[in-house]
Order: C-alpha cells, then structure tokens, then sequence
C-alpha cells in the first residue's frame, strides 16, 4: 500500500497476507497517516499485489488530506489572587494550575517566574511530564508549594506595579502553548521598625536623642530576632543621633547702675 501525490511517492506502507487467495475477496488494510504530511486534495493510493502471478497494481481516485493542529491547554486557576499581589521571600505560596492535550500522548509543563520589566526568567518553578489516554479526558488540575527564592530581588517601594509574573509553558513535540499569571510584588520577609526620636539629653548645645530599632516578622506581624533582620537586609538604621537644640550662651557678671547713698 502507498500514499501517492502527482509528485510521487510520499508514503509506504507494507502488508503482507498470509493465506492463500484462491477467489475474489473483499478486504480492508488500515495504516496510519505520517503526521508530517502537508495539507492537499491530489493524495491517492496505490495498492500492489505481488505473487506468483503478474503484478497487478491499482489507483484510487484523488481525495484530499487536511493537516490539524493538535489542541492543547494550560491555564493558572488562581489569576486574580496573583494581580498586584505581595509574595513575601523566603515563604511558601500556592500555585494552581490546569493543563490538556487533546491527543492521546504526553507533554512537559514548565512554570517559570519572570522579570516583568525585561522578560527574563529569574527562577525554574516546576516541572511536570502529563500524559492522557483519551482526546475526551478532562483538564487535570494540580496545586504544588512554592517556596519564593529569598535571594529575589524585592520590588522597589516606590514601583506602582508588579516586577514579577509566572509562566506556564506546556510543551509537545515542536508545538506548546502557555498561559501567564498578572504581575505581583515581591516583599522583604523581614523588616526593620524604627520609634520616631525621644527628647534631646541636652536643652543647648551638643545632646543625644535614641529611638527603639526592632526586628519585625512581616508575615506574623511580630518582633523578632535581630539576627533574621540583618541576614535578609542587611544592618539596622541607626538608633541614634547627635542633636543641638539651641546654642547655650557665654557666663559671666553683668553691672548695673549704682544705688544712692
């Protein structure tokens, strides 16, 4: 059996009978399409018998072939909890997701975290090989931990908009197709909390005002140790300063007008 175009042969396909065929038969040979095959309407097919007898070969009509992309889908189940949302380093945060292929087979999905300004992909989230035994099988869905890199970048306090977004990227053979969660913050798991200035020790001339510095655990709202301050930011802000509230003035006698005797 061959797949033939007016350019020739493009595809063959090999059957073999094993019994002997004394008499006219009806048969039926199925074959798979090669999927590589480009949409036309000049495919015809070419059936050959070989055996002790002449060659005796015959031609279908023409029929056509159309080439169909194989439907795929991946999608985030959590978009709006992710839409200038603030992801503190160093926690875990859920991720949900759903993914398809409509085509008896399997695929690849990569979730990857991604620099809003420039593209790039800061981090490997996960990476999840699914497969599928019916074109009618349902999305499946999954939920997975993700622990946010403490080594990230925090977005500037200043930025009105997220500096990072997610991007699921499903993969099958040369094809894939991808879904992206909005752009989010990403937040200091810990922060330092400076009191305003006490009084100044002095009423003139050099003195010393002191405020408190704590260490507070953004996600419970609480202090903390010093040490986890200074391990994710760095050293605190000062807990002191010089202050000079007015200049004290010179001592010394100052004479009045004399009384009368």
């Amino acid at each position: 059996v061959e797949l033939l175009t007016d350019d020739g042969l493009v595809q063959t396909v090999k059957q073999t009978l094993t019994e002997t065929v004394k008499a006219a038969k009806l048969g039926t040979i199925a074959f798979p399409l090669d999927s590589s095959l480009a949409s036309a309407s000049n495919y015809k097919i070419r059936l050959t018998v070989v055996g002790e007898v002449p060659v005796v070969a015959g031609l279908s009509a023409a029929f056509s072939i159309e080439a169909t992309q194989a439907t795929a889908h991946v999608a985030f189940l959590d978009t709006a909890t992710w839409d200038g949302t603030e992801i503190l380093k160093g926690t875990a945060h859920p991720i949900k997701f759903e993914a398809k292929i409509g085509f008896t087979g399997g695929a690849t999905v990569n979730i990857d975290l991604l620099d809003a300004v420039t593209g790039r992909t800061k981090a490997t989230v996960l990476r999840k090989d699914i497969e599928t035994d019916s074109t009618a099988d349902p999305p499946a869905s999954w939920e997975v931990s993700w622990l946010v890199p403490s080594t990230l970048q925090a977005t500037p306090a200043s930025a009105t908009t997220g500096s990072y977004y997610l991007r699921a990227r499903m993969s099958f053979g040369t094809d894939s197709v991808e879904a992206t969660t909005p752009s989010f913050f990403v937040r200091e798991a810990f922060a330092w909390h400076a009191t305003a200035y006490g009084a100044c020790s002095k009423e003139c001339g050099d003195g010393v005002e002191t405020r408190t510095v704590t260490c507070i655990d953004v996600a419970a709202a609480a202090t903390t140790v010093d040490s986890k301050c200074q391990f994710s930011i760095g050293s605190p802000p000062e807990s002191s300063r010089t202050c000079n509230l007015k200049p004290c003035g010179t001592m010394g006698f100052k004479s009045g007008p004399w009384s009368e005797c």
